[in-house]
Order: C-alpha cells, then sequence, then structure tokens
C-alpha cells in the first residue's frame, strides 16, 4: 500500500510530505489554513487513481464524512 499526503505551500518541508510514497501541494497560493480546506484542489488529488482517498472522501461509511 503507498501513501499519499496533501500539503500546503508552508508544509513542503514537513515529516508527513516528505515520509508519503507522493505528495500533492494544495491551496497555492493561499495561507496555510486555507490550502487544507481548498476543496477544489482536495477534489483535484482525489481524482487521481488513489482509491484509499476517494474512499476517504467520498465514501458514506468513511470517517470524514
Amino acid at each position: 500500500m503507498t501513501s499519499v499526503a496533501i500539503y500546503s505551500h508552508e508544509d513542503r518541508f514537513s515529516a508527513h510530505r516528505n515520509k508519503a510514497d507522493e505528495a500533492y501541494m494544495v491551496g497555492k497560493g493561499l495561507t496555510p489554513v486555507a490550502a487544507y480546506l481548498a476543496q477544489d484542489d482536495i477534489i483535484r488529488v482525489s481524482q487521481l487513481p488513489f482509491p484509499c482517498l476517494h474512499f476517504l472522501l467520498f465514501h458514506e461509511t468513511s470517517p470524514l464524512m
């Protein structure tokens, strides 16, 4: 299983980004909090071929729903 992380520009050197197998920046040009709330970017990343992220964002039994 691979891990996928999203990160803001300010978190580009953070441990979670560096330890993930793949990482994608979201909310470019936004404050750190706004970047993690940038729904369009998060949905864009979720449409990449990562079944686990798609489950977390869209499945009715997801802990995030």
